[in-house]
């Protein structure tokens, strides 16, 4: 299947706008496995970090990529290792649960580091969502 730019951004798009929807920062929170099965469901493991998006969260998608500004720095809430992440609403309304990985582990969300450690800051400078 190829999907045409233009509907593939619209898509990235809606990802963007349900992120700023509630009018406040949306977040980017890390737990620890095992992942849930999907965003409506509780994560049921302990909160390792929650970063804030800027508001707005990007400045749009373009050529099947969506790129954020850098989020907030945040500090780590738990000890663990960093299984999953979920974006959601300022309101914590679930929007999409991805898989957390080591850089070019080919997870959804790869980090130089998995392993949080209470108290530590995490500043996340570059992220995007692309559209195949």
């Amino acid at each position: 299947m190829i999907i045409a730019e233009f509907v593939r951004d619209a898509r990235l798009q809606a990802i963007a706008d349900a992120i700023d929807a509630a009018g406040a920062a949306g977040r980017l929170r890390f737990y620890p496995a095992p992942r849930v099965g999907g965003p409506a469901i509780a994560p049921g493991v302990p909160l390792l970090l929650d970063a804030a998006f800027q508001l707005p969260s990007s400045a749009g998608a373009a050529g099947g990529v969506l790129v954020f500004d850098p989020l907030d720095e945040a500090l780590v809430s738990a000890n663990g290792i960093a299984g999953w992440a979920r974006i959601t609403d300022s309101d914590g309304v679930g929007i999409m649960d991805l898989d957390v990985g080591l850089v070019d582990s080919g997870a959804e969300v790869e980090l130089d580091n998995v392993v949080m450690a209470i108290g530590a800051a995490v500043r996340i400078d570059i992220a995007s969502l692309t559209e195949p």
